[in-house]
């Protein structure tokens, strides 16, 4: 599949997953990092002013939180081993790096090993260890991440 087929999919396939993983909130709150959130886990940035927000408009943002975050991976994955990642994979950066930032997947030993084109195996084993919130185990980001890998993993042989 062409890289040009494989980005929508992959899109269309992160709006479902991160609507079902973050749930919808109408109104302002803090997620567990202490970080004010709303709609579908979307980040308030500074200047924007939120009190309530309606599912379309929340979708809205998700959408445009989603095109930014695949934009940022693939400034990050060297373009060889990207074009390499099927829609599955890029779906799964995709809900990851909306849950742990931009910065922190920049930082990663998980992108280190895309790069450098380590086995599939080997990077996948990397979403098991961003499972913390200051120090602390957390069951959501354990399941979470379980469900980020096995998308990672999906069809794979």
């Amino acid at each position: 599949m062409r890289k040009e087929e494989k980005e929508p999919l992959a899109i269309l396939m992160a709006i479902e997953a991160l609507k079902y993983l973050e749930g919808f909130s109408s109104k302002v709150y803090k997620c567990s990092a202490g970080v004010k959130t709303i709609g579908y886990g979307h980040t308030i940035k500074e200047g924007e002013q939120f009190t309530t927000i309606n599912q379309k408009e929340a979708l809205k943002l998700l959408e445009d939180d989603i095109r930014y975050f695949l934009d940022e991976i693939k400034k990050l994955i060297n373009e060889k081993q990207y074009n390499l990642l099927n829609e599955n994979q890029i779906c799964a950066l995709i809900v990851f790096v909306y849950n742990i930032g931009v910065s922190n997947f920049s930082k990663s030993t998980l992108l280190k090993k895309i790069n450098i084109g380590n086995s599939l195996m080997s990077i996948a084993s990397e979403f098991d260890k961003w499972i913390y919130v200051k120090g602390i185990k957390h069951l959501e980001l354990i399941i979470r991440r379980s469900a980020e890998k096995e998308l990672f993993l999906l069809g794979i042989k």
